[in-house]
């Protein structure tokens, strides 16, 4: 999957899944329901996702 497909999939800017990937910034609760979702929808274990301090706020 592109960062571009990625980006659609999740409905936010190419610019901002590039962020992530290049550790500039994390993810909003928000947008790790979204990436869980899409995780989920496309057979993808929780813990092959990487864990956020985000997600331990909540």
């Amino acid at each position: 999957m592109t960062q571009e497909e990625f980006a659609h999939e999740i409905a936010v800017t190419v610019s901002t899944v590039n962020r992530w990937e290049n550790a500039h910034a994390e993810p909003s609760k928000l947008a790790w329901k979204a990436i869980h979702g899409l995780a989920h929808k496309r057979g993808v274990a929780d813990d092959m996702l990487r864990r956020s301090p985000a997600l331990a706020d909540g």
